[in-house]
């Protein structure tokens, strides 16, 4: 009857679940055709103005009074419609049925998704600005000679398209679910996941219907993670997928309906057979189960089992003689364990490529394995008779008994020197642990020849006191060049500064004669200002002179009085002054800004605007002031600037220079733990200017995280 009546509950269960699995597959593929036919209205109805060549020709000539016609036209003709846009190749708005001049669809990069795919786009859900609400668009390429010139756009409100699906709804037991292509839900019987866009991404039958696989499964990978039977199915084109599921307990409800009958069935005649198993049981058949769990237990290498033996009948007298037997048994069990374990120490022992010793507390060595005996050059005989101490050189001696003491306790591992049988003595590394023989306590010890390691320990450090000296020695020289170059330098700057000071008084100068001799004396001046700095930064390098508070502020406003400016070319200079932004440097600092701001003047056309913007890092929880310096000038290719801070590199431009100045600019930086980066000006053309973008750390850097 048991047998009988599970056959048939599994029967039922297969059958019911067998429709589920075929209908929900069914109208998952039902939703998508749906869904497809939706969309491909709205694409019919742009592709028809998007091939019409009068609507080519307006969007090639930015006609639009013609093209806001055609997207009057099809805001009428798609009835789904919320906003229709038509776009140029670059993007721009040529009619927005809104009136808008900006859309969400090029924001968000739809534009570029849909020039790489070249044909009929439709999005995921985005955050329309114009309607405030989440909308899906429909993209379709208006194409002159195959080369697409703009794109017609409409934007639908998915509120419509849920509504037509849930009217399907005739089973509360059951979802459907329709989601984009990002995995956000555009359709669901719960209006919560709905209004909150609800991300199903990481659900298993959306990943499959969005890879374009459509079957069903039972899995529990679902939006609520309950055990489901879910049918999935792709949209075309779009990339959407339609999801419908029912929980497994639907299944269960029904198959328990059925259990109940044959359940009712079953008591009345369990109850009568249990009965009477039970007073058979009670008496004979528990005690035979328990000795059969005894026996099986120790089947299973618990040989500490035993079996119960207080009755005083036949039973109780099997137990006896089983326990009996079992006592016998675990004795001959353990010896053989004990004979096992001592042949695989052996094994193991004798094998070992190092040393290995088994040495008693009071240093006696109890065994040695061939290793030993082939490095010490002693018969294993010989060892035996020995002790660690003759194996150890005499001025290690002092060290042995605490080292025995220490490795019996816990393992223990030193360095020390050993003596061979010819008196030789060698480096080893004794590595030693304490453990138990019986009841006797012993010492099992390795020991590993390290005389190769100490040799090249030597080695290395012979080599890097080597290379220390010669360090030093070398900047030790570079000191005595830059003094001979400075003093020499220098002794030149003072002659030509008395000359310039004897003549700039001169009544009989132009004023253009007198701005030149002026500049003249500036560039002098900061001459030896470079040259005193340079020694300074030798100076930091070598560890002889400490850094002090810098503000930035007066250091970008001296180099903004000192930028040469040309008397035939316009220059702007933007700067809010910041006072504060104190770092720790010295007054060199100053090149950097001062090399931006003259490159910037250098390397543009007519006129010039500078902007220079000052603000606020942190990185690692430390403090940076960045300071950008950007110009409209004739900016720097992207394949320059990845070597546009070497050595010797400089941009396109003609105009004269060394291609020194924004490596030192970078050198500089990074001596005082700054950097420096380039960009475009203009994100995408470097043709409207570059931006440099200096960071250094703030004085207080390690105090003003975020959130003290």
């Amino acid at each position: 009857m048991l047998v009988f009546g599970g056959l048939w509950i599994y029967s039922t269960y297969t059958c019911i679940k067998n429709d589920i699995l075929q209908s929900n597959f069914q109208d998952a593929q039902i939703v998508s055709q749906y869904v497809n036919v939706f969309i491909n209205n709205i694409a019919i109805a742009e592709t028809a103005e998007a091939v019409n060549q009068n609507t080519i020709e307006a969007i090639r000539q930015n006609d639009t009074v013609y093209l806001r016609g055609v997207g009057d036209s099809l805001d009428r003709v798609i009835p789904n419609s919320d906003v229709v846009v038509i776009l140029d190749h670059d993007g721009n708005i040529l009619y927005h049925s809104r009136g808008a001049n900006t859309t969400q669809f090029v924001a968000s990069g739809g534009l570029d998704r849909a020039y790489k795919k070249n044909e009929t786009f439709v999005t995921g859900l985005y955050l329309s600005r114009t309607l405030k609400r989440y909308v899906f668009a429909v993209a379709v390429p208006v194409k002159d000679d195959n080369r697409v010139t703009g794109y017609i756009i409409t934007a639908v409100d998915p509120v419509r398209l849920n509504e037509n699906i849930q009217k399907w709804q005739s089973d509360q037991d059951r979802n459907i679910i329709v989601v984009d292509s990002q995995g956000l839900v555009v359709s669901h019987n719960i209006q919560t996941y709905v209004d909150a866009r609800a991300n199903l991404s990481e659900t298993m039958p959306v990943q499959h219907a969005r890879n374009g696989a459509e079957g069903v499964v039972e899995t529990s990978e679902t939006f609520d993670r309950q055990l489901r039977i879910v049918g999935f199915s792709p949209v075309p084109i779009s990339g959407w997928g339609v999801i419908v599921s029912t929980p497994m307990n639907v299944v269960y409800s029904q198959v328990l309906q059925k259990v109940a009958v044959i359940l009712v069935l079953l008591a009345g005649g369990s109850l009568v057979i249990l009965t009477i198993s039970y007073f058979l049981s009670w008496y004979l058949t528990d005690p035979i189960v328990e000795l059969s769990n005894t026996m099986r237990s120790i089947s299973e290498g618990k040989y500490k089992v035993r079996a119960r033996s207080d009755r005083k009948d036949e039973i109780g007298d099997l137990s006896r003689t089983f326990n009996s037997m079992m006592n016998d048994l675990e004795r001959t069990v353990e010896l053989e364990h004990a004979v096992e374990l001592s042949k695989k120490y052996q094994l193991i022992f004798q094998r070992a490529k190092d040393p290995l010793f088994s040495i008693d507390i009071e240093g006696k060595i109890l065994d040695a394995n061939k290793a030993a005996c082939q490095v010490y050059g002693y018969t294993s005989d010989e060892l035996l008779s020995m002790s660690l101490s003759d194996l150890t050189a005499p001025e290690e001696l002092f060290r042995l008994p605490s080292i025995i003491e220490k490795c019996i306790t816990e393992s223990c591992v030193y360095e020390t020197v050993h003596v061979k049988k010819g008196g030789s003595t060698f480096s080893v590394e004794f590595s030693a642990a304490g453990t138990s023989l019986g009841d006797k306590q012993v010492i099992i010890a390795s020991v590993r020849d390290i005389t190769d390691r100490k040799q090249a320990e030597k080695a290395v450090i012979t080599a890097r006191d080597k290379a220390e000296k010669e360090k030093n020695q070398a900047i030790e020289e570079t000191q005595i060049y830059l003094d001979i170059m400075g003093h020499d330098i220098n002794n030149l700057n003072q002659t030509s500064l008395m000359n310039l000071e004897m003549i700039k008084d001169d009544p009989g100068l132009t004023d253009q004669e007198k701005k030149s001799i002026k500049a003249a004396f500036r560039a002098t001046q900061s001459s030896s200002e470079i040259i005193d700095n340079v020694r300074k930064l030798q100076q930091i390098i070598t560890g002889k002179l400490e850094l002090h508070p810098i503000d930035l502020d007066e250091m970008i406003l001296d180099c903004i009085k000192q930028a040469p400016i040309p008397a035939d070319k316009p220059v702007n200079i933007n700067y809010t002054q910041k006072p504060g932004m104190i770092v720790m440097s010295l007054p060199l600092i100053k090149e950097v800004f001062c090399n931006l701001i003259n490159n910037s003047i250098k390397y543009s056309g007519g006129e010039v605007t500078i902007d220079i913007l000052t603000g606020e890092t942190f990185t690692d929880g430390k403090k940076y002031y960045q300071i950008t310096v950007e110009d409209n000038g004739f900016g720097i290719p992207d394949e320059v600037k990845p070597r546009l801070f070497h050595r010797f590199q400089r941009g396109t431009t003609k105009a004269p220079g060394k291609g020194l100045g924004l490596y030192i600019v970078k050198s500089l930086l990074e001596k005082f733990e700054g950097s420096i980066k380039v960009e475009n000006r203009v994100p995408g053309d470097y043709t409207k200017g570059s931006k440099f973008i200096v960071s250094i750390p703030a004085a207080d850097a390690g105090k003003n995280t975020p959130g003290y």
